[in-house]
């Protein structure tokens, strides 16, 4: 084990890390989901599915 500020500043990296990870995530979901919307390619997808897609982005937009 190391030393107390050791081990802090190695929790703080992994922290940041884990949210700058989830932060591409989420901006690569809402690209990804905006190009649906907006080509209109939602191919085979179900409405219920477009539905879906819908609220998953509403929700990454507030």
């Amino acid at each position: 084990g190391g030393t107390y500020p050791e081990l802090a500043a190695e929790l703080s990296n992994r922290i940041d890390n884990a949210l700058k990870q989830l932060e591409a995530f989420k901006t690569n979901q809402e690209k990804f989901i905006e190009e649906r919307i907006k080509t209109g390619k939602f191919g085979s997808i179900k409405l219920q599915e477009a539905r879906q897609l819908l609220e998953e982005y509403i929700k990454l937009a507030k």
